[in-house]
């Protein structure tokens, strides 16, 4: 064999391959182009578990001023982010007063979730609000369930409640709390009970 038609033979085995390498290439985005539909993307978790979990989890509001306004904190939370909803264990909820200064109402219970989108608190089991009412007297409002909406600073229940001020009590089927000014309305079934004072002269 001479040395031009080795010369010929190397230059067709580079054409060869050339035409070999783009049909594999032409062949694969063909399939890629056709295929892209039977690419899955397989969560590990089902839609019932949680995509995190948070100890010690703490949520912050401030005011235009940057001053803290409120303090959501729980022991566990567990985050589903694709709702922005997160289920809280031992939630306490801490609303501030006049540029934080001092706590004006003070809310817990043993279970929770909070809905980031709207900003609504859910409380459930061993609820309890304390707070004060217009003239400064200690409020206490127990109850198993209810909701909060943060900014409106709104409470409403359906459930039964009892309002403790001092030594009276007032109890009944269904609530609405305005925080912001400190008015309480027992919507059924209302019955109080007064501890009888003394009379002075």
């Amino acid at each position: 064999m001479t040395l031009q038609e080795m010369a010929g033979n190397a230059v067709r085995s580079k054409r060869l391959v050339l035409a070999v390498v783009l049909i594999v290439l032409t062949a694969a985005f063909w399939y890629q182009a056709f295929n892209d539909e039977d690419v899955e993307v397989v969560r590990l978790a089902d839609d019932a578990e949680p995509d995190a979990f948070i100890l010690q989890a703490s949520y912050r509001t401030y005011n235009l001023a940057g001053m803290l306004e409120s303090r959501l904190e729980s022991v566990r939370a567990e985050q589903f982010v694709d709702t922005d909803i997160g289920v809280l264990s031992l939630p306490r909820l801490d609303i501030h007063e006049e540029a934080g200064e001092r706590n004006f109402w003070h809310m817990s219970a043993d279970k929770g979730t909070y809905d980031a989108r709207y900003s609504v608190l859910t409380l459930d089991q061993n609820v309890e609000i304390l707070g004060s009412t217009l003239e400064n007297q200690p409020i206490r409002v127990l109850t198993s369930g209810l909701v909060y909406t943060m900014g409106d600073e709104h409470v409403e229940t359906n459930n039964a409640v009892e309002v403790i001020s001092g030594s009276d009590r007032i109890q009944g089927t269904g609530m609405e709390l305005d925080m912001q000014q400190r008015a309480v309305e027992l919507k059924q079934d209302v019955r109080a009970i007064y501890q009888a004072r003394p009379a002075y002269e």
